[in-house]
């Protein structure tokens, strides 16, 4: 069972029991949207004119400012006021924003802040972030050490606001204001702001007013407002009123107090309500929140005259109550009115029908406090679910810190406390993030589990988990497993029918795949061990059994031989084995029984060279399961790769066979292996077949596991059995898939880099050997079977990527010399293609020589020229390969060779290129002079084109054209003056001369031949070590003299004999015997030193067999 479908079974679960429950809308995570404006300005402000002109010296001259004061005394307010002329404010009051964790709230102001700065670099001289309330985020490292940052930043200015000075690490950087209460003189002139007469100007009052309110700015606004109501008109009542009302006692306990003595009933009765809102709420929610029976009459009244000091406008129609109110709600308002406050308040949230992660705090919040339990776990449980499907980098708010470390209500139902403590385990190990106390309460909470929806929880929770766990700790995840199938076997029928097909016992499967420790295959027995019969039985033909039972038990050996040689415990390995195999004794279980005698059989083969006893104990075994092939096919496949391994061919022959007699869908992987052994055996043994071979690749093209690695081995395979059986045409097919499966999927990991070094080397191998160069022994080894399936130390580290455009050049190059011309210049294409993307180099295109026979047989005359032009490019790159000093010292001792094959590789421009195309064309001269003329033009244009890449060497060639065009050439200006190798461009010029004379058919037939004839020396010797150009351009000589035969036969003895027989000696590139027949056609008389020699001259070596 995937974790797709115990996720997908998850959710339906929490669909269903969520409709069970008054809870509806979805969890979307989300950032949140933050309250970032500044608080509106008082009625009346009074202005401090000395820590006003402190704070902007500080932020004149860039330095943030550190307001600090008791509570009450006027911090924000002076903070505001600073705030008057910046362009952009963002206001960050941390207590207005509880719902986000205060760092991401930073974050996400400072990136509003930020917006445009990136369009308008000189935005941030005008904008100011006020950070408010923020006591005790100080106090977490993450947020401290971003304030910190904020000291150094030269793009808006920064004011801190708290109650107290800041850390010592952060003081020096901002400079300090503090704020002190009112003194006498201010509190006079908020008296006359007020409104104040003359007459009730008198010390006493004055007095009065310091003493009762401690000179605390929102207290002195109180009470002033008071007597303002009263006309100023202060009685023996008003006195009273305010010495009762005891102003003088510390302000966080005694606020809610001072307001009782200020606000009549009503009012201070709605601002307990609101508190309990802990958010900001809106006209119409206060006046809802008023309508609570009992109600309060005159709301909106209320809402209006209570705005100022005790609700603060944060917007045109919204509000919050002041900090200084805060839990004042709790201790004044009875049990049913809070309830039913929190219960208007949750609906509004939920009323949004989407909620983000810090809406669904807020929610819990207030159906906990309404006492609504099994909601609250139903959102929470919705919250976390989403919490689970997103990405691990997803802010999680405070959904992981919710009873993180306290137990769950008991007032909760049990199924959806199983369900909470699940979530948060798994969400904790897909974050990695502490969830120990949690998994702790699980564990007991399942132990209690007895109901139907009890089993139901258990179950999907624990099928999660152990899913979790077996991705990265598969022996955590065997209880969970167990769980899980006890939670099946006895919860409902609706579980049972949601699973369809598939059985919690299946994951059992899924550990075994990832179990890497001999103490968790033992528990992973233990566990099933605890299995009935049935459920084990069941387990054995679940779906993908077979591959994981091997894989856990071969996993035992292959983790011991990856360690150092003097670290390896192999009897350790075998005590494990024999301990799964007395477990496993009793279950009647041929797959387990086989698979751990496979692993017990690698490491007494392999490692303790054992030979004798387990192969009778794989005869005993194979014996006594007849009936199950599975079995049988597990240890005869194990026994023949392991003793392949040791080169006991002689005792892996029966085995091999055995397993190849296998044909059912299992194990493809190792079905596909054991064909190939099988092909290799009967190739040891003399009687070849590539029905294996061929066998190995069907395997993989009809299994759905088998990777395109699998494939490209199995013919890399059948590719060396051909070269062994000496079947080229079929090995080239083969070894072009090949390749060009592994350049079409290109991987950067260390499986692909060892195929492609494998298979270079036999690429190599395959064009040299085939072709015209010896096999360098020390650099190239030859194939052999077996070397794509294991044995083979892995040549990854010796992978260069500025190389790869090599293997498609040896395709190129060994189709050249096959003279497949077309192959060829598809590889060519390729290799041009790679280098450019792979080496940033032009040296790919030297491969492009092997696209001009194609280009030339096809007319393609202008592809030719360029194709040239580019092979001459790529002659004179160097590898584009970092070099060892060893190397670099050896080709230093070569540099004088390098030197002399640049000339070279420059006129290959002329010799590949436009030699051939000029023979090609002029087989025209003799029946359409006109329309050679026409190519010859647009052959001379293209040249001038090419010229600025090599002017001297394209210099040569128009030089000659020009001759050619003009009618300039003559038969004496050649004659006795062939080429000679010597002077590269003097020979070159002889040679487009002495075959240019042929288009302007001057000369006799007797003459053209005597030329071309004093040429034939040096195209045999420059010719024949290029492959197929070599054949195209005797093709193009045969043609051009067969066409003047059919032009003027009676020039020729035997015309018809003559045209044939150099025709037939022009597709073996045989030149000089060519010339020989047309001598003897011509009548030009050879002597027989002279015929001897021309017998030899080829303008390519025969293919080596």
């Amino acid at each position: 069972m995937s974790a797709d479908e115990t996720g997908n079974i998850f959710a339906k679960m929490i669909e269903t029991f969520a409709r069970t429950l008054p809870i509806t809308g979805d969890v979307v995570l989300a950032i949140p949207t933050l309250n970032v404006e500044a608080p509106p300005p008082p009625e009346l402000r009074l202005e401090r004119a000395t820590l006003e002109r402190q704070a902007q010296k500080a932020l004149s001259s860039g330095k943030g400012v550190s307001i600090h004061g008791d509570m009450g005394s006027g911090c924000t307010e002076l903070a505001r006021s600073l705030s008057i002329g910046y362009g952009r404010v963002v206001w960050l009051d941390l207590h207005a924003n509880k719902q986000v964790p205060a760092v991401m709230a930073l974050e996400i102001a400072l990136r509003d802040l930020s917006a445009d700065l990136i369009t308008d670099s000189n935005a941030g001289s005008n904008r100011l972030l006020v950070i408010d309330n923020m006591d005790d985020a100080i106090l977490e490292p993450a947020f401290e050490a971003r304030i910190k940052s904020l000291a150094s930043k030269d793009t808006f200015f920064v004011i801190l606001v708290s109650l107290h000075p800041l850390p010592r690490g952060l003081s020096t950087l901002f400079e300090r204001v503090e704020v002190n209460r009112l003194d006498d003189q201010e509190i006079l002139k908020l008296m006359k702001l007020y409104g104040a007469p003359k007459a009730v100007f008198r010390d006493g009052l004055l007095n009065v007013a310091i003493g009762v309110t401690h000179g605390m700015p929102d207290l002195v606004t109180l009470l002033l407002k008071d007597w303002q109501s009263r006309s100023w008109n202060l009685d023996d009542a008003a006195w009273e009123d305010t010495l009762r009302s005891n102003y003088a006692k510390d302000l966080r306990a005694e606020t809610q107090r001072r307001l009782l003595a200020t606000q009549e009933p009503g009012s201070r009765d709605l601002l307990y309500r609101l508190t309990l809102l802990n958010r900001d709420f809106s006209e119409k929610e206060a006046i809802a929140i008023a309508e609570i029976e009992p109600t309060i009459d005159r709301a909106r009244e209320r809402l209006y005259s209570l705005s100022g000091n005790w609700l603060h406008r944060i917007k045109k129609d919204r509000w919050r109550t002041s900090p200084l109110l805060a839990g004042s709600g709790d201790g004044n308002l009875s049990r049913p009115i809070r309830k039913e406050i929190h219960s208007s308040a949750v609906q509004w949230v939920l009323a949004k029908g989407t909620l983000n992660q810090f809406d669904v705090s807020e929610a819990i919040t207030h159906l906990m406090q309404a006492e609504r339990w099994n909601e609250a776990a139903m959102v929470y449980i919705r919250a976390l679910d989403a919490l689970r499907l997103a990405g691990v980098d997803v802010h999680a708010g405070m959904l992981l810190s919710l009873w993180k470390s306290l137990p769950l209500p008991k007032e909760m139902a049990l199924w959806l406390r199983i369900f909470i403590r699940g979530l948060q385990v798994i969400n904790g190990l897909r974050r990695n993030e502490g969830h120990q106390p949690a998994l702790e309460d699980l564990v007991s909470l399942i132990a209690g589990a007895r109901g139907q929806r009890d089993q139901m929880s258990v179950f999907a929770v624990s099928g999660l988990i152990a899913m979790k766990y077996i991705e990265k700790e598969p022996g955590k995840a065997l209880p969970f497993i167990a769980s899980a199938l006890r939670a099946e076997r006895d919860g409902p029928a609706e579980l049972r029918r949601e699973l369809k097909d598939h059985k919690a016992s299946e994951l059992f499967w899924g550990a075994a795949m990832r179990i890497k420790t001999r103490a968790d295959v033992l528990a992973w027995m233990a566990e099933v061990n605890e299995l009935s019969n049935d459920e084990r039985n069941g387990l054995m033909i679940a779906e993908y059994a077979e591959p994981s039972a091997m894989r856990m038990f071969d996993s035992l050996w292959s983790i011991e031989q990856e360690k150092a040689g003097d670290q390896r415990d192999w009897q350790s390995v075998l005590d494990c084995l024999k301990r799964c195999e007395e477990i496993a004794s009793d279950w009647k279980t041929p797959l387990v029984s086989a698979c751990i005698l496979r692993s017990q059989l690698s490491v007494r083969i392999v490692h303790l060279k054992e030979t004798d006893s387990p192969q009778i104990e794989a005869e005993r075994f194979y014996g006594a399961n007849e009936s199950h092939e599975l079995a049988q096919f597990i240890v005869s496949d194990g026994l023949a790769t392991w003793l392949i391994d040791i080169d006991r061919w002689d005792l892996a022959s029966t085995w091999v066979t055995r397993a190849y007699r296998f044909d059912k869908p299992d194990f493809p992987l190792h079905q596909q292996l054991n064909a190939l052994r099988y092909g290799h055996l009967l190739l040891r043994e003399g009687a070849p077949s590539a029905v294996p071979f061929e066998r190995a690749i069907a395997i993989g093209n009809s299994s759905e596991d088998l990777t395109l690695f699998n494939q490209l081995k199995a013919r890399a395979e059948l590719a060396t059995f051909f070269w062994k059986t000496g079947q080229i045409g079929e090995l080239f097919a083969t070894w072009s898939d090949v390749v060009r499966g592994l350049l079409e999927h290109r991987e950067d990991d260390e499986r692909w880099k060892n195929f492609f070094m494998l298979a270079a080397n036999n690429m190599s191998f395959y064009s040299s050997a085939l072709a015209r160069t010896q096999v360098d022994e020390d650099l190239v080894t030859e194939p052999r079977p077996g070397m794509f399936i294991g044995g083979v130390q892995s040549l990854s580290s010796r992978y260069r990527p500025g190389l790869v455009f090599l293997m498609p050049g040896g395709m190129a190059q060994w189709a050249d010399e096959l003279g497949k011309e077309r192959e060829a210049a598809e590889w060519a294409g390729i290799t041009e293609k790679i280098g450019g993307k792979t080496s940033g180099s032009a040296l790919a295109q030297m491969y492009q020589m092997h696209a001009i026979p194609l280009d030339v047989r096809e007319h393609r005359f202008i592809d030719a020229l360029r194709h040239a032009n580019e092979t001459a490019l790529g002659m004179l790159c160097d590898l584009p390969v970092e070099l060892s000093e060893e190397r670099q010292a050896e080709l230093a001792t070569a540099n004088t060779r390098r030197k002399t094959q640049k000339p070279f590789s420059r006129l290959a421009r002329l010799h590949l290129g436009l030699f051939p195309v000029l023979l090609e064309m002029s087989i025209g001269a003799e029946q359409t002079p006109a329309e050679v003329r026409k190519e010859i033009e647009a052959l001379q244009d293209e040249a001038e084109k090419l010229r600025e890449d090599d002017p001297e060497i394209w210099g040569i060639g128009l030089d000659v054209l020009a001759e050619i065009l003009e009618g300039r050439l003559r038969w004496q200006q050649i004659q006795g003056a062939p080429p000679v190798g010597k002077d590269g461009q003097a020979d070159i010029r002889v040679l487009l001369r002495a075959f240019g004379l042929w288009v302007i058919a001057a000369d006799s037939a007797e003459r053209l031949l005597v030329v071309q004839a004093s040429c034939i020396p040096y195209l045999s010797v420059y010719f024949s070590q290029m492959g197929q150009i070599g054949t195209t351009i005797a093709i193009s000589i045969a043609r051009m003299w067969a066409a003047k035969i059919e032009h003027s036969p009676y020039h020729f003895r035997r015309p018809s004999e003559t045209v044939a027989q150099i025709q037939s000696l022009a597709s073996e590139a045989r030149i000089g015997e060519m010339m020989l027949v047309l001598a003897d056609s011509i009548g030009v008389g050879t002597d027989g030193e002279t015929r001897e020699q021309f017998k030899h001259y080829r303008l390519r070596k025969p293919i080596a067999a």
